[in-house]
């Protein structure tokens, strides 16, 4: 700090002067240090009985930044807001009655609230709906014997044997059909045997049935060769030409009375078994 000459001025102008040097140094010194943000090892005297820190005051870069730094977090719930916008975050504000920001929060967290509970309530509606068809669902294995045993038994009046697949697009189109059949007639008038071929497991036909509500019982052919499959089939007269969806309708003597290769309509089958049923 530079200290000027003495000689040649009168005592007043001598004091502002020294003053006025003294503090544009002192000042000076004061704002290097800071700028590189070192704290000075002593107070400085800005008016006469006041005293400030100059380790409290902001640094260059500090203040640069102070839009970015003075956000403030609000420690219940960890959520940063501006202090010279509002007293808290938006959590903190939507507590307060009269607030605009605790309204709009309020009735925005009712909203999600209500959508929320519609779609579990939807979903516990849908799980407890499939759990109660997942126990009606009737799949099994069956071999190639079973596919036609019992046949002239005396069982039912009429005896529908269909050749299907989860893979088959028209077999997949003709299946609502057969549960119409099912709730059309009794068991004593018709019998089912839905065979399910070149399925990969059980539990993925039990998935097919209920995906698409299919209520009659399904059977699963273990093992699946075409072969010998035919040449089971042809010992009651059936002529599987080893393509799907394939039908064949047997009266209550067990004798064939009817077979197809492809769809039919509903009213096909049902005037079929009516007059072989002799209703």
């Amino acid at each position: 700090m530079s200290i000027p000459p003495l000689r040649g001025q009168p005592p007043t102008q001598l004091g502002t002067s020294l003053g006025r040097d003294v503090g544009r140094d002192v000042g000076r010194d004061v704002g290097r240090d800071v700028g590189r943000n070192s704290v000075p090892t002593t107070n400085v005297a800005l008016l006469p009985g006041t005293v400030a820190d100059v380790g409290s005051m902001p640094s260059r870069e500090a203040t640069e930044s102070q839009p970015r730094d003075r956000l403030q977090r609000c420690v219940p719930h960890d959520l940063a807001y501006d202090p010279e916008v509002a007293d808290g975050c938006v959590l903190c504000r939507s507590h307060e009655p009269n607030s605009e920001d605790g309204a709009q929060f309020r009735a925005r967290l009712w909203r999600r609230g209500v959508a929320l509970a519609t779609i579990l309530g939807l979903c516990g509606a849908v799980y407890v709906r499939r759990l109660s068809r997942a126990d009606k669902v009737r799949v099994r294995e069956v071999s190639l014997q079973e596919v036609t045993a019992g046949l002239s038994q005396g069982g039912a009046q009429v005896t529908i044997i269909h050749l299907w697949g989860t893979w088959c697009a028209s077999c997949r189109e003709e299946l609502p059909v057969f549960d119409q059949l099912r709730r059309a007639f009794t068991d004593r008038e018709l019998e089912l045997r839905m065979v399910a071929i070149h399925e990969a497991s059980t539990d993925s036909l039990r998935e097919f049935m209920l995906d698409n509500h299919l209520a009659f019982a399904a059977m699963r052919l273990v093992p699946n060769t075409n072969v010998a499959l035919r040449a089971a089939l042809e010992e009651t007269g059936m002529r599987y030409r080893l393509a799907v969806p394939y039908t064949a309708v047997f009266d209550a003597s067990g004798m064939l009375v009817d077979q197809w290769t492809g769809v039919r309509a509903r009213p096909a089958y049902r005037d079929l078994v009516r007059r072989l049923a002799g209703g």
